[in-house]
């Protein structure tokens, strides 16, 4: 990722914590977007939950249901 890449990304993370407070729910879906447009540049699928929840279902069972919770 180039420099202003990154920049770009840490600048609206920034700005998001600036409206975390006043604005909790909108925040939080604007910070997710952000969060997987972030993980889709650096190359991580992010497009099927169900099948990543079944990829990490197979070394880690435990915490495939905290991943499931967190999704939700």
């Amino acid at each position: 990722m180039s420099p202003t890449e990154a920049a770009r990304f840490s600048d609206a993370w920034n700005v998001l914590q600036g409206h975390f407070v006043d604005h909790p729910t909108g925040t939080v879906a604007q910070a997710d977007r952000l969060i997987r447009e972030l993980m889709l540049k650096r190359g991580y699928p992010v497009a099927d939950f169900e099948r990543r929840a079944a990829d990490i279902s197979v070394d880690h069972p435990a915490v495939v249901e905290n991943y499931r919770a967190a999704h939700a």
